[in-house]
């Protein structure tokens, strides 16, 4: 494969390496044994150029296109697999489902800052019991309340949410249709009503963390619906069939770690 990459893929796959080697590997041993979030190093590759493959320029992207998003994500999990969770809600889906569905002042607000590490992402779909029908086992419900909604209920599995600045976060708007559901750009530290657990996992990384979410009344100004009402499970669904390149490409990723090792 690596004869047909070209070079300014190379180039790029060369210039994470060296990060990975000299700014990840020594300081993550450190982060990890104090279970402390790494956002100087998530800003440090934001800074870097590492998330925005698939985004244009105007967006702070590189547009370099879903091989050179596969090469970083491959190379991230095969370093480093704990500092590679970072690249879905910074470079794929988060910052992906506002780019495709937002409007030009979502776009402009929040995408720019997820691709430069400025702001730590999320992308919050499943709930406690949903299993592989996400969409009609949903109970997660917002109400509109003049010039915000506030929605109630739950969220699993939702990763960096206890650290996240800008998020998508999807629940039930019509209760009278169980298939229909709405995005939201969702700021936790900014608005109250929402709370972040991290959930302990055997074996995964100390320091970046899935989470169970609880929302009660949790405030989301109207401006931050992504689409109309009911438009969000299309919308997620779109970033996530995306996403799956970059999540197969980490899992070559381990692998050659494993057999490296």
């Amino acid at each position: 494969m690596d004869d047909a990459l070209p070079d300014e893929i190379r180039l790029l796959r060369d210039s994470l390496n060296r990060f990975m080697e000299t700014e990840v590997k020594p300081a993550m041993p450190d982060y990890e044994s104090r279970g402390v979030f790494p956002r100087d190093l998530v800003k440090k590759a934001g800074a870097a150029g590492f998330y925005g493959s698939v985004f244009p320029e105007s967006v702070g992207g590189s547009d370099l296109g879903f091989l050179a998003s596969a090469v970083v994500s491959e190379e991230l999990a095969r370093n480093d697999v704990r500092f590679a969770s970072c690249n879905n809600q910074q470079a794929s889906t988060c910052p992906y489902c506002i780019y495709t569905a937002g409007t030009p002042t979502q776009i402009m607000k929040y995408v720019p800052m997820l691709l430069a590490g400025d702001a730590i992402g999320m992308m919050s779909l499943t709930e406690p019991g949903g299993g592989s029908d996400a969409l009609g086992n949903m109970k997660t419900h917002a109400k509109r309340d003049g010039d915000v909604y506030r929605i109630t209920g739950s969220k699993m599995w939702a990763s960096m949410a206890n650290e996240t600045d800008v998020g998508v976060l999807l629940a039930k708007t019509d209760p009278d249709d169980p298939r229909s559901a709405t995005a939201f750009i969702v700021e936790p530290k900014k608005y109250p009503g929402f709370n972040a657990r991290p959930i302990d996992m055997h074996g995964l990384s100390k320091a970046l963390r899935t989470n169970a979410v609880f929302l009660d009344d949790f405030v989301v100004p109207v401006e931050n619906r992504l689409g109309a009402e009911g438009d969000g499970f299309r919308i997620v669904m779109q970033a996530l069939q995306a996403g799956r390149i970059t999540v197969a490409a980490k899992a070559l990723g381990v692998a050659r770690a494993c057999f490296e090792d």
